[in-house]
């Protein structure tokens, strides 16, 4: 079955949690879900949050 891409819109403190959680998800063998991208208003926490996916996930979303 087709995998689901999401994005994580909004890469503060709440955003972040959300991204620990779709790690743990990643993990379990009936995850359908794919990050296909990171956005927030503040370009930092974009970046930023880019990066932190990186290192959970081993890639980096636009």
């Amino acid at each position: 079955m087709d995998s689901i891409r999401i994005a994580l819109v909004g890469c503060g403190g709440m955003g972040t949690r959300h991204m620990y959680g779709l790690k743990e998800l990643t993990e379990t063998p009936f995850c359908r879900v794919e990050l296909g991208a990171v956005c927030d208003i503040n370009p930092e926490n974009g970046e930023r949050a880019a990066g932190e996916v990186e290192s959970l996930l081993g890639f980096r979303p636009p």
